[in-house]
């Protein structure tokens, strides 16, 4: 697909600039940011609902966020049924997360304080940079401190069943220092492209990555230091637009273009089959208006961009609201050569032993198929790939969550009928008093009754050891 013609959308509620846009489960959400006129900062937030054809609904607010964040544009997102912001500023810049739980009504719950970043090496938070889930992780790429000091290092931390997330850890860094960045995923890889490094440049150039089971990221490769990718740059340097992926093509849309003036330019960057993009491409669709702070996000192969002000270092912000749809391109009508799906993490409310997993698929290409599970402690694994169309499992879970990745050769798709989760009926469920039960019995603390032979032998070898208390472990802490 190619960028349509943008679309007017429904006012936003507020004019904002340096504020957030998640799009997510069939809502677009309006987060905080400054105000027109005063510059004020705000908690609020508004959502509406993307109906099947693009176009939205009307304007509704929800829970306000614990404080009036700004400066977190593309720091915010929505991943196995919460929205996360990260970092930001109130104007003191961030280092805390916060989550809340996204209702079927597209309304939010109770905003939650997640793990912050490292103390005390990220003591003075981050801001302005990029932010999105990873194959269930989040990923904080770039942006500034508090002290206005830049970086290039990404930070990750694992997302919980729960809404929770796990300890930060550093992954790989990106080429340069980046700040007022962007960043989307697909396929396991990671793209981060635009910014701003203050005194030196606005960027063009599109860092790459590949995400592994355990979060870590590979080595950030420049685009165009790859062979056959030397042109995979845009003529313009640019910073904080509306962007996102979309139809297999990175786009941006207006923003700061080499300088603190905005442009109207909209461009897109087709994603080849071996992962990286090509050059960018200018459309000739211009955004309606010009405008630099902005942020937006994608939805089913459309583009929602919102707000922004039309000139630096003023407070003349504005409202607007632009669709901007994918068509299909008369020059390349393919398919996208891939495509991921993360499902909704599925909570069987108690813990239960799963016994098999499944898919049916059809069509042509290929379908990697990974699963993950967590206990009741709502850690999960690492993902595990499905080895054929099913594979039998085994622990205890209390929540799994799936994730299917198409690939094609442009010209065929695979297509995805069903998944398949199969638990065991009458299944015994293990808890930590069976861990303990079993150290004692293995220890010689307390001698094994027929009920406990029956229970905790899980090798069968008739007699209870510290092997079977550590695959009993193993099963309820989802290890």
């Amino acid at each position: 697909g190619i960028p349509g013609t943008p679309i007017a959308g429904p006012p936003a509620p507020w004019a904002p600039y340096y504020h957030a846009v998640v799009a997510y489960n069939g809502y677009l959400y309006l987060l905080g940011g400054k105000v027109a006129g005063t510059g004020a900062q705000v908690a609020t937030v508004s959502y509406c609902t993307i109906n099947a054809d693009g176009s939205l609904g009307a304007w509704t607010p929800t829970t306000a966020m614990p404080l009036p964040y700004a400066w977190f544009n593309n720091m915010c997102f929505g991943y196995g049924g919460y929205i996360y912001i990260v970092g930001g500023g109130i104007p003191s810049t961030q280092y805390d997360v916060w989550y809340s739980k996204q209702n079927p009504d597209g309304t939010l719950g109770e905003w939650k304080k997640g793990t912050p970043m490292p103390q005390p090496a990220y003591a003075l938070g981050r801001d302005m940079g990029s932010c999105i889930a990873v194959d269930g992780y989040i990923c904080l790429q770039g942006g500034e401190d508090n002290n206005g000091a830049l970086y290039k290092q990404s930070l990750m931390s694992r997302l919980n069943a729960d809404g929770s997330n796990g300890p930060w850890f550093e992954s790989s860094q990106l080429s340069y220092n980046r700040w007022m960045n962007r960043a989307a995923s697909n396929n396991h890889v990671v793209y981060n492209y635009c910014g701003y490094e203050s005194g030196v440049a606005f960027f063009n150039t599109v860092d790459v990555a590949s995400a592994m089971p355990n979060g870590q990221l590979t080595r950030m490769i420049k685009a165009t230091d790859v062979p056959g990718h030397e042109d995979a740059s845009s003529g313009q340097n640019h910073s904080e637009p509306a962007a996102g992926l979309a139809a297999g093509k990175l786009l941006t849309a207006t923003g700061r273009y080499g300088g603190n003036n905005p442009n109207p330019l909209i461009e897109y960057s087709k994603i080849a089959q071996d992962g990286y993009p090509g050059p960018f491409v200018t459309s000739t669709e211009v955004w309606p208006v010009s405008t630099i702070d902005l942020d937006g996000a994608v939805y089913n192969n459309t583009l929602y961009g919102i707000g922004g002000r039309l000139t630096y270092g003023a407070t003349d912000s504005v409202n607007n609201v632009v669709i901007l749809p994918m068509v299909d391109d008369p020059e390349d009508p393919n398919y996208v050569f891939a495509g991921t799906l993360d499902s909704s993490i599925i909570d069987f409310g108690v813990a239960t032993n799963l016994k098999n997993i499944a898919i049916s698929k059809s069509g042509g290409g290929n379908v990697e198929f990974r699963y993950r599970y967590a206990g009741d402690n709502a850690v999960f694994s690492d993902w595990m790939t499905v080895t054929g169309t099913s594979q039998p499992i085994s622990g205890g879970a209390r929540y799994i969550q799936y994730q299917l990745v198409l690939t094609g050769d442009g010209t065929t798709t695979p297509t995805v009928n069903s998944v398949t989760i199969t638990t065991e009926a009458g299944a015994i469920v293990y808890n930590k008093t069976d861990v303990e039960n079993a150290l004692k019995i293995a220890g010689g603390l307390v001698q094994a009754s027929a009920a406990d032979k029956a229970r905790l032998d899980k090798d069968a070898d008739g007699a209870i050891t510290l092997k079977d208390a550590a695959v009993i472990n193993r099963m309820i802490n989802s290890l």
